[in-house]
């Protein structure tokens, strides 16, 4: 996963600490918590989600994605700030990819 220690791990966006918590829906796994940061375009990730390994993460996107074209699948990938597209974890998630989304 891309190391992010200040901004959201969605969009990039400074994290925004509430004053009071709320209830927010993790964008990952959609189960709600009450939490305190949220990015400024309003993205949560739980806790654990934001823990979760680069190939977990992969696994959960292909079990939760509706997509049916592995080269979109795999563009919505690249495209997510979480996931390094150098380094070993490119060979799993393309590997996932074009085997037909898991």
């Amino acid at each position: 996963m891309a190391e992010h220690k200040n901004d959201c791990i969605v969009c990039g966006a400074p994290l925004v600490y509430l004053e009071q918590p709320e209830d927010l829906v993790c964008h990952d796994c959609q189960r709600s918590f009450t939490a305190s940061v949220r990015c400024q375009n309003g993205h949560f990730i739980c806790d654990a989600c934001h823990s979760q390994t680069t190939n977990e993460w992969i696994l959960q996107q292909c079990l939760a994605s509706e997509a049916r074209n592995p080269h979109e699948f795999a563009v919505r990938l690249m495209k997510d700030s979480r996931l390094r597209c150098m380094g070993l974890s490119t060979t799993s998630w393309c590997g996932r990819a074009v085997d037909g989304l898991c």
